[in-house]
């Protein structure tokens, strides 16, 4: 069974329409060293508005351009991002899903000794993020995402 993000996305460009947001951008359509699965990375600077401060879950995923293994990382991570803002959830409700270019930002919050490293900052305790080590597939990232 495909996710519902792989289905929309593939919709979509069969209409010739844009793809959902979240969707990796065509072929051509990349910027050297950007991961595309999701919008703005989260910095240093921002970090804490973006992760620390919203009352909500966040899932971040840290990642290096440069990794093949980030780079395979990319499509699931943005049908998870997709999926989530796709519930139909409120704001508040929602879990945010962002990334952080671990090779250019070192944030303490973030002890990731691999790329890519995903950690969960749930809504009830920001100061410990829980670092997920299953399988990076859709179904997993989902699935413990929603436990």
């Amino acid at each position: 069974m495909r996710p519902p993000a792989a289905e929309a996305v593939d919709e979509a460009a069969a209409r010739g329409g844009a793809a959902p947001p979240g969707a990796a951008p065509a072929a051509g359509g990349e910027r050297e060293g950007e991961d595309h699965d999701l919008g703005p990375a989260v910095t240093n600077a921002t970090f804490r508005d973006e992760v620390i401060a919203p009352h909500n879950d966040v899932l971040v995923k840290v990642y290096a351009s440069w990794s093949r293994a980030s780079s395979e990382l990319a499509k699931p991570y943005a049908q998870v991002a997709y999926y989530f803002d796709s519930k139909g959830e409120s704001r508040e409700q929602k879990l945010l899903v962002t990334k952080i270019d671990g090779s250019r930002y070192k944030v303490p919050e973030l002890d990731a000794h691999a790329l890519p490293s995903l950690f969960l900052f749930p809504r009830y305790d920001k100061r410990h993020a829980l670092r997920y080590e299953g399988d990076l597939s859709y179904d997993s990232i989902v699935k413990c995402c929603l436990l």
